[in-house]
């Protein structure tokens, strides 16, 4: 079958429209494909899963946390979902039907983020006439909750995918309805805010994927526009994640369906693949990433007519992206990748003939991808039997131990010496080295009985070779729900990091990331280079040494920060449970180093100290702890500045707000520090402080109030510019303002 290949213009392969304009008319012209000897993939006959008429979509995922992808297939024809938990030899076991849902498109992802995989299931409103989109709670056993939240929009659409878009760690869902993008955000708690509407341009589009496509560390979209014979891109927004810019469009030679990603030429840039559902024409079009969000003029290739899905892979054992194309009439075709992006004439692969839908993963668990395939009726299982999975290779350094390594695309799974499960996955490129110190035998849960595996301590997760496009995900089921790892390191770009159930040591990623999350840091160091702002989450940090070399754009601990010193130019937001002897370094100079802060506990013992100025800091309490804008440095004695001189910059604080809530007091032993203050409510003030020279510092303050726990007496005063209105407004409540020094410099 030739291949069909667009000229090349003399400035190369980039394009050179601006974003939102449509490219020029590319011609096409014929090219006989060269020979190629490459490895070919070959699967077992097919196992008929389901006898249901008319099955479409199926969504993956481990839907009872045993380690195997189970499957969740609409079946539209009945009005309903079809729950297949995997046996882990090929079979499945049908456990539940969730009726009158009305299904068009279904995703799997844990939206409530409590460790269990949930269902979304987009399919039209029968009382308006619009669309739905139904959240089926996973229960963790394979089963769901039979009463589903929603979110409404104003069509459905064939396509319903689930990413985290705005890097809060919650899964958000993009879909398409009739002629517009909808983005559906998730409001942190499974269920999701009013759909944001973008138009595609196109009434029927069907194929979308999702992927960061500049490197920028923000998701963008492709989205495939069949009756104009283009792929449209929105790239996100940096600056407001899960927003997107208008589309740039590329031509994809003909009318085209599905769409999938993969780096295919091994450049470490993401590319597009999408097939083409028409007759005598092209059935797969690809277009090379150039690496900004921008594309090459496509590459096409013949093998089927209505080419209707595509999937990518290493189905080859090679360690290269095919592709795998279905079609309406024709054959489930595989096209090989010799690793440069160029692939070699179809292979027809026996018993996947008129596949319209197709899926992928290991359902064998043998290490290779398998397909999930759905003609005109029925659902078919296709085992690849491909090579032979690579074993695992001992350390060098330790003869009990082993590492697993994990390819871009691909997840690695292995079981603690507790029972629980982990898998680490990673997209984008680069990989994972997942190294262990032994392992023993234990038993774990799976399925209705236990089973004998071997359980394994992991010491570190290394990663290498990745980009700002790479995501490395830990999800952690069973056993105690938690994995302990010595460290985590990168020695090369990295975009996100999700292990929200994992314990560390050290991180260590030099060249920046987007977005951590991790469940502890302990007894080691956490040092982030780059220059991009991170969004980083924590459950509880303790006796660490943070080192982060850019500014943090929003960090959240949801326990306490204990014995650590924490260094960064400047924070946006920092939300955190509680500060206890800790020190809080912030270095830019900037106006505002500190956007916001939020302590649910407050602060003990602890010190924040700003060489630039503090916005809005909202505590319980403050107690034998200070809070210094531009102030230094001061002897180690020496609570609050006693003179204009330690001011070492003209820093202000925006408002400081302590909890009058409290059952003791909220401000003691304590020192507040800037040039100027605005508003200052240090709630319940323990004044008798035995001559301790603690209160509050600075040249001019807006406005300060509180409330004397020794005469029970409050006080408050305005514009406070000089000693004498200090005086003035200690005397009405006959305060000693020796108890409580307020020192205007």
């Amino acid at each position: 079958m030739p291949r069909l290949n667009p000229p090349q213009s003399p400035a190369g392969l980039k394009t050179s429209h601006r974003r939102g304009q449509k490219p020029a008319a590319t011609a096409y012209v014929i090219e006989a494909c060269e020979p190629r000897h490459l490895l070919a993939a070959t699967f077992a006959p097919a196992i008929q899963l389901l006898t249901d008429p008319l099955p479409r979509q199926s969504a993956v995922g481990d839907f009872n946390g045993d380690g195997l992808p189970d499957i969740a297939t609409i079946i539209p024809e009945q009005n309903e979902v079809s729950i297949l938990i995997n046996n882990g030899i090929g079979t499945f076991q049908h456990v539940q039907r969730l009726g009158d849902v009305e299904p068009r498109a279904i995703a799997a992802g844990d939206f409530n983020n409590d460790g269990h995989i949930d269902l979304a299931v987009l399919g039209p409103d029968l009382t308006n006439g619009n669309a739905v989109v139904r959240i089926f709670d996973g229960r963790g056993n394979g089963t769901f909750v039979a009463n589903p939240h929603q979110t409404h929009l104003i069509t459905g659409g064939p396509t319903l995918v689930p990413v985290d878009l705005n890097g809060d760690g919650f899964l958000d869902l993009v879909a398409i309805t009739n002629g517009r993008l909808a983005v559906m955000i998730n409001n942190r708690n499974g269920t999701f805010a009013k759909p944001v509407y973008y138009k595609i341009g196109d009434q029927s589009p069907t194929g979308l994927a999702i992927g960061d496509f500049n490197g920028d560390g923000v998701p963008d979209v492709a989205v495939t526009r069949g009756r104009l014979g283009q792929v449209a891109i929105f790239l996100g927004k940096p600056s407001d994640p899960g927003t997107f810019y208008p589309p740039a469009f590329y031509n994809t030679g003909g009318n085209p369906s599905g769409i999938t990603l993969g780096d295919f030429n091994g450049d470490g840039k993401l590319d597009i693949a999408v097939s083409n559902e028409q007759f005598r024409g092209s059935s797969m079009a690809i277009l090379l990433g150039n690496g900004d969000g921008t594309f090459r003029p496509a590459s096409l290739y013949g093998g089927a007519n209505f080419a209707d899905c595509i999937t990518s892979g290493d189905f080859t054992g090679d360690g290269h992206d095919d592709i795998i194309v279905g079609a309406f009439d024709g054959p489930l075709n595989l096209y090989t990748n010799d690793g440069a992006g160029n692939f070699a004439p179809p292979t027809p692969i026996q018993g996947g003939q008129f596949t319209q839908y197709i899926s992928t993963g290991d359902f064998n668990g043998d290490g290779r991808p398998d397909l999930l395939v759905t003609p005109y009726k029925y659902i078919r299982l296709l085992l690849n039997t491909s090579g032979t999975p690579a074993p695992a290779v001992a350390r060098a350094d330790s003869g009990s131990g082993s590492i697993q390594m994990i390819a871009s695309g691909s997840t690695g799974s292995f079981y603690t010496v507790e029972g629980t499960q982990v898998t680490v996955g990673v997209t984008g490129p680069g990989r994972a080295t997942l190294n262990f110190t032994s392992s023993q035998s234990v038993l774990v849960p799976r399925g209705l009985s236990t089973i004998r595996v071997t359980g394994r301590v992991l010491d570190s997760i290394s990663i290498s070779g990745s980009t700002a496009a790479t995501a490395v995900s830990v999800r952690v089921l069973g056993g105690s729900l938690t994995l302990n790892a010595n460290s985590i390191a990168a020695n090369s770009p990295l975009g996100t990091l999700a292990a929200p159930r994992v314990n560390i040591a050290v991180l260590s990623l030099p060249d920046g990331v987007r977005n951590v999350q991790l469940l502890s840091a302990n007894d080691g160091s956490v040092t982030i280079g780059g220059d991009a702002r991170p969004t980083l989450s924590f459950g509880q940090i303790g006796n660490e040494a943070v080192s982060l070399t850019p500014a943090i754009a929003q960090l959240q601990i949801l326990q306490d920060m204990a014995s650590t010193t924490l260094i960064t130019p400047a924070i946006g937001q920092l939300t955190i449970g509680g500060i206890v002897n800790s020190t809080m370094n912030l270095t830019s100079s900037s106006s505002n180093d500190l956007t916001s802060l939020a302590v649910t506990r407050g602060l003990s013992s602890s010190t924040i100290f700003s060489a630039g100025g503090l916005g809005t800091l909202t505590m319980a309490t403050m107690i034998s702890s200070r809070v210094l804008a531009g102030v230094g440095p001061l002897t180690p004695d020496e609570l609050l500045p006693s003179s204009a001189s330690e001011f070492s910059t003209p820093a202000s604080i925006k408002s400081v707000s302590l909890q009058s809530d409290v059952r003791t007091a909220s401000f003691a032993n304590s020192s507040i520090a800037a040039s100027s203050i605005g508003s200052l409510n240090l709630a319940r003030v323990q004044t008798f402080n035995g001559g301790a020279p603690f209160g509050v510092a600075s040249q001019f303050i807006n406005s300060l109030s509180g409330l004397d726990l020794t005469s029970k007496r409050t006080f408050a005063g305005r514009r406070l510019s000089s000693a004498a209105a200090v005086t003035r407004m200690f005397a009405r409540p006959r305060i000693d303002p020796q108890d409580l020094l307020v020192r205007i410099l």
